[in-house]
């Protein structure tokens, strides 16, 4: 997998490098939550155990003008995240949880306001992030659990963001900006399980903390 990181960060790369616009650098961590639906469908089956800011992503990104105060912003993440289900029937057979581990490639639109205060601005931002897994394991599972019930994950996946904060300004060409934003899966995860069809999506809720410059 790493050589697939390496390609994704070479096109990246050559993509902006003759772009003018701005790098930076950002921390997320997040809440943790999973969504569960299963073909028939099944009542008992249910997501299960907020991680409360076990998961999170961070990395580089990068923001090109293309207009005042409007930017598009890509980067290149690395995201732990949690898919969690429990089996609520009359008799529970499964009860389990797995972390998976993505690249993410994010592009989005990111909004600026005009300054409201000395140096200090909102943003706002909207948009898609590509994901490629690297890495999976099963964190939990039922005591008398033969077997995950999870077979595999898909390796790459699709996934929605929208969020807002504030930036401030500490130099001519430096900003800090904290903030929140919402991941939701818009891709089923999930590429095979035992006994039933069941599609399943990771989302997070995060804080986002970060400098550009």
């Amino acid at each position: 997998m790493k050589k697939y990181i390496l390609l994704v960060w070479l096109l990246l790369n050559t993509t902006v490098a003759r772009a003018q616009g701005r790098w930076g650098l950002k921390f997320s961590p997040s809440i943790a939550f999973s969504k569960v639906h299963t073909d028939p469908n099944s009542t008992s089956f249910v997501s299960k155990e907020l991680d409360l800011w076990g998961k999170g992503k961070g990395g580089v990104i990068y923001d090109h003008a293309f207009q005042d105060n409007h930017y598009i912003s890509t980067g290149l993440l690395y995201s732990v995240q949690q898919f969690a289900i429990e089996d609520e029937g009359p008799s529970p057979k499964v009860q389990e949880a797995h972390e998976l581990r993505y690249a993410q490639v994010p592009l989005l639109l990111k909004f600026y306001t005009s300054e409201i205060a000395l140096d200090t601005r909102f943003y706002g931002v909207v948009g898609a992030i590509g994901q490629l897994k690297v890495d999976e394991r099963n964190t939990k599972c039922k005591k008398n659990q033969l077997k995950p019930f999870f077979n595999t994950f898909r390796h790459f996946g699709l996934a929605g963001l929208m969020g807002a904060g504030a930036e401030y300004d500490i130099g001519l060409s430096t900003s800090f900006f904290v903030g929140i934003s919402y991941q939701w899966g818009l891709r089923n995860i999930i590429k095979e399980a035992n006994d039933a069809k069941v599609m399943g999506y990771s989302n997070l809720v995060s804080v986002d903390v970060g400098i550009r410059f």
